[in-house]
């Protein structure tokens, strides 16, 4: 009897290893969050300014959270920075003119999934003097850039 139940032991012991170790993932939460679905964000997204006002009451121009254009009845504002990415790395972004106008402007976007950078380039001037940002979340009805300086 004493023999039934180390060989029971014996086999017992690898089975709970095995399914132990195919319980545990290599890849950490923190690392399946760095994965971006750009195909999310091809559509037409809106700065949603009244969910991005900072503990002053501060809202950074183009920072911050952004929802689909027909997410909601966006609130009157003077101006709510936009952006548009099509297939093939095409855009537009709105666009505040020194006349007080507002218009989209066409553009080029590409990301950077690896390090989560957006870059867009204004294609009527050929300069990317556009803000670059990081992509902090990307989900289907939200997206949420921070503006960095620079890409390294």
């Amino acid at each position: 009897m004493p023999y039934l139940k180390l060989q029971s032991l014996k086999l017992g012991i690898p089975l709970l290893v095995l399914l132990f170790l195919n319980s545990c993932s290599l890849t950490s939460d923190a690392e399946k969050d760095q994965t971006l679905d750009v195909e999310l964000l091809k559509q037409h997204w809106v700065h949603s300014l009244e969910e991005n006002v900072d503990e002053n009451g501060y809202i950074h121009p183009v920072n911050g959270i952004y929802r689909p254009s027909d997410y909601k009845e966006f609130p009157f504002a003077w101006f709510r920075m936009q952006y548009k990415f099509f297939e093939d790395g095409d855009a537009e972004f709105y666009y505040l003119a020194p006349n007080d106008g507002h218009y989209f402007k066409p553009a080029k976007w590409e990301v950077d999934t690896e390090n989560r950078f957006l870059i867009i380039t204004d294609t009527s001037t050929q300069v990317s003097d556009n803000p670059n940002f990081m992509i902090k979340e990307l989900t289907e009805n939200k997206l949420v850039l921070e503006q960095i300086e620079e890409i390294r």
